[in-house]
């Protein structure tokens, strides 16, 4: 089984999220990779930093890549029990993840959704989709899947679904350090909890949640905004972070 761990996989994926949103925002002069069609950078940057972490490890032999069939990867025939959980999945035997690492043994512990943007619906079918990924081929008769992750980038602009994770601000008696701590561990909070509203069916209901977010980048109105009479009125609106969705098995106690 996998020598990277849970959490560090969980780690690189939201650091490498974060990092090709800055890259995007950065070549084009201010533009945001969540307004535009480029989650092939995000899936690349994620790959690679995956790669690139296990590969101080010695003892780690795991293949990454970038929309592979897991059926294709996995040693053993997807057996008639696994035909009938995936009858009421939203995966297929031939799904494809956005990513996803492997062993030389046809096993894929780790399994990635992407997205650039929160929108209810696909949010809710992709963290589904890890969450059956889990409940199917978890087992060890199976891929032996140790943990699926949703990531995504979280942003607020004038109408968009994800500006509820912006409004969280709360009137607080602090420093501007320790006030940004408790609304990152609220945001977290609040992912959490909306993950877990769409795995709360009784098929997916016994996995584990977590989320983790980065730090909050803004945007200023600079000489490089994109062309908009209205981006300097409206600069301080936007808003943007980086987060992780992770979900695993439970343990039974």
């Amino acid at each position: 089984m996998a020598v990277i761990s849970i959490n560090d996989v969980r780690g690189c994926v939201l650091k490498s999220v974060e990092q090709a949103a800055l890259n995007f925002e950065k070549w084009t002069r201010n533009f945001w990779v969540t307004d535009y069609g480029a989650e092939g950078l995000i899936q690349a940057r994620v790959a690679e930093n995956l790669f690139n972490l296990q590969k101080k490890n010695k003892n780690q032999e795991l293949a990454v890549g970038i929309e592979m069939s897991v059926s294709d990867l996995m040693s053993y025939e997807v057996s008639a029990d696994h035909k009938r959980k995936l009858e009421s999945a939203v995966i297929q035997e031939n799904s494809r993840p956005d990513v996803c690492m492997w062993d030389k043994k046809g096993r894929v512990p780790y399994i990635i959704e992407i997205k650039r943007h929160w929108e209810n619906g696909t949010a809710e079918k992709d963290i589904q989709r890890c969450g059956d990924f889990l409940r199917i081929f978890g087992s060890e008769d199976g891929a032996g899947t140790r943990a699926a992750y949703f990531a995504l980038i979280l942003h607020r602009s004038i109408r968009n679904q994800g500006r509820m994770f912006f409004d969280l601000d709360m009137d607080l008696d602090v420093g501007k350090r320790e006030g940004e701590q408790i609304l990152k561990k609220k945001t977290e909070q609040f992912l959490k909890e909306k993950a877990e509203a769409f795995l709360e069916d009784g098929r997916r209901a016994k996995l584990k949640v977590s989320a983790e977010v980065s730090k909050v980048h803004g945007f200023e109105h600079i000489k490089n905004w994109p062309a908009d009479a209205s981006s300097e009125e409206n600069a301080h609106h936007w808003k943007w972070r980086a987060a992780v969705v992770q979900i695993e098995r439970a343990k039974v106690p």
